[in-house]
């Protein structure tokens, strides 16, 4: 029998905008219906001070309807109800929420679990960042040190026609606590707030506005220069020539494509976490909702119940999702095994006349049975960090040496890196890797063209060997406490 809805408000289920790669989607198996009502979503989550509206949904369609629901609460220091069905976060915990419906046809009753956390904070910027064929890292002093293609000046010294395989200062003195490789640039941000920018300004993306200052040595190519704004920002990421940041309430500011200087874009959304792939920046809410900005592929995604979101990464045709239980969950594009996973493929089209592709619309969770930590998203493939330090990764493989395992394989599951290295941070690239262990002492392997690898050679790919870093003896920020999972 056909099943009939009934939406209290505004019915909060899963919401998504089921565009190229992405579905609508939900999870879970609490609901306690009786076999005629059940509360949607069925594994709701929400926020401490966050609303999440609940709806009810019958098994018999032919059943008449009446504004006669009742609520209620197990435990109100967690969370409470409205007669509408508006839930709302108090404290962290568990709380049973159910409902009796009256209609004329007789009474229904139901409920469900609803798991209340505790808002993501505003996090900090990563201290290690690679971008086709540049990689930058913060040395513990702050220093912000890149090496790889230095044609568009990204490595922040000269000479700008070679490949820099040993690691370099950017020509500065600031001491970074973020940073990020675009495309044609980089960027950092200090303690202050100040946020410096270098390379090449075409699009606008250096953000020293419409009256540039003079350039270097070489037209067209300048060293750091101080970003036009009055915001202080304790976060930057940066796309193919767009860049990103966060200020310390959570407010999203870009610039380039055309943007000299820093806008707010999103203004609906305060975020905890932002990360950026081609010219798309995407973040997590406190709420652990995921919302994105700019040319998308993949779409605009928001509260999800699989599980309990904290962290989001960007591929080039993928995106990945952390959950609180450690699972990673993944949709997109499956053609070099960047998901991590076969499950859920099915035929797509971008218009009605175009040739159909395999895509995988909603998230599914990664094999393997790891427990991440954090994940990483590179072109077209993917990497996490597990809860004991070891580095896994999976997906495009076989023209890079980008998974680290030793071979020269595409993989659809995650694979572990070679060389049994502890690691607290974990970044992938174009088709180059990187990992900064508990030391401080950092590793990289992968696509090594034009140096970025940083074991001081070039044109070589290293697959079989994880290649420890020359010139940057220890890398800040490396002890920085990893998230923490909930294990079930």
């Amino acid at each position: 029998m056909a099943k009939a809805s009934c939406v209290w408000g505004v019915r909060a289920v899963v919401a998504a905008v089921c565009s190229l790669g992405i579905g609508c989607f939900s999870g879970g198996g609490d609901d306690m219906s009786n076999g005629g009502l059940t509360v949607t979503p069925s594994s709701p989550f929400v926020t401490v001070g966050a609303d999440r509206v609940l709806g009810i949904e019958f098994a018999d369609i032919n059943l008449v309807y009446e504004d006669s629901a009742t609520w209620t609460t197990s435990d109100p220091t967690i969370a409470t109800v409205t007669d509408r069905g508006v839930a709302h976060g108090v404290g962290a915990g568990v709380a049973t929420l159910t409902v009796h419906y009256r209609g004329k046809s007789g009474g229904q009753s139901g409920g469900t679990k609803l798991r209340v956390v505790e808002p993501l904070p505003v996090a900090r910027g990563a201290v290690i960042s690679l971008f086709n064929n540049v990689t930058c890292a913060l040395a513990s002093d702050g220093r912000a040190i890149c090496w790889g293609q230095n044609s568009f000046g990204v490595c922040g010294r000269p000479p700008y026609d070679t490949p820099q395989a040993i690691p370099t200062p950017v020509i500065d003195d600031h001491a970074y606590t973020s940073i990020a490789v675009g495309g044609i640039f980089a960027c950092g941000t200090t303690a202050s707030g100040v946020t410096y920018c270098w390379g090449t300004n075409d699009t606008g993306v250096l953000g020293f506005g419409p009256n540039p200052p003079p350039s270097s040595a070489t037209p067209g190519i300048w060293g750091p220069n101080a970003v036009l704004t009055s915001q202080r920002f304790v976060s930057v990421v940066a796309g193919l020539n767009s860049a990103c940041a966060l200020n310390a309430a959570g407010e999203l500011y870009c610039w380039g494509l055309g943007t000299t200087t820093p806008t707010r874009v999103l203004e609906e959304f305060v975020f905890a976490s932002i990360e950026a792939r081609g010219n798309r920046t995407c973040g997590v809410t406190p709420q652990r909702t995921v919302a994105c900005y700019g040319p998308s592929e993949i779409g605009l995604l928001a509260a999800g119940d699989a599980d309990v979101w904290m962290a989001h990464t960007v591929g080039e045709t993928h995106n990945c999702l952390l959950g609180e239980t450690g699972a990673a969950y993944c949709w997109g594009l499956p053609s070099r095994g960047q998901l991590g996973s076969s499950t859920g493929i099915e035929s797509c089209r971008a218009c009605e006349l175009c040739s159909s592709y395999d895509c995988v619309r909603s998230p599914q969770p990664v094999d393997g049975g790891v427990t991440f930590t954090s994940l990483s998203a590179g072109a077209f493939y993917t990497c996490g960090l597990s809860d004991a330090g070891a580095a896994y990764c999976w997906g495009a493989n076989s023209d890079s040496g980008a998974v680290g395992d030793g071979t020269a394989t595409d993989w659809a599951e995650p694979r572990p890196v070679n060389g049994g290295y502890t690691f607290a941070s974990v970044v992938a690239g174009g088709a180059t890797t990187c990992g900064v262990t508990a030391a401080g002492a950092l590793y990289c392997w992968g696509n090594n063209s034009w140096g970025q690898v940083g074991d001081g050679n070039v044109l070589t790919t290293q697959t079989s060997e994880v290649r420890a870093v020359i010139g940057v003896p220890s890398t800040r920020g490396h002890s920085t406490p990893r998230p923490s999972v909930t294990k079930t």
